[in-house]
């Protein structure tokens, strides 16, 4: 079996000019015992990003069997979709004779809640 073993106290790959890219026909595993850092530059550039690119990211470890996966909420729709209940709240408590005409914005507001989970963003 072919192998490349690099065992030493401090270990530093860098390209000034283009990628650096690490590939593996199976899982790639990163240890420490410490921290793991990934940064993207200068952190005051809003240019530079940290893209995660999967069809199923799943954060954490799965504690025990009684624990279930859950989806990540989708933080901007879901204030959206809390105003507009804040909204409907509000019309009800000032106009409560016009409950009625609110009912359609409350489901409105009811089926666009599946929408504020994650299909690919799943943690414990």
């Amino acid at each position: 079996m072919d192998q490349l073993n690099i065992k030493s106290e401090y270990v530093f790959i860098s390209s000034s000019v283009d990628d650096v890219n690490i590939m593996s026909g199976k899982d790639i595993n990163n240890y420490s015992a410490g921290s793991i850092i990934h940064q993207t530059g200068d952190p005051t550039n809003l240019l530079n990003r940290y893209i995660i690119n999967s069809q199923n990211i799943v954060l954490g470890i799965q504690p025990n069997l009684t624990v279930n996966l859950e989806p990540v909420v989708k933080s901007v729709q879901l204030i959206d979709i809390l105003k507009q209940m804040l909204s409907i709240m509000n019309d009800i408590t000032n106009n409560p004779s016009e409950v009625k005409a609110i009912t359609g914005e409350i489901l409105q507001v009811s089926s666009s809640l599946s929408n504020i989970k994650s299909t690919i963003t799943k943690t414990y």
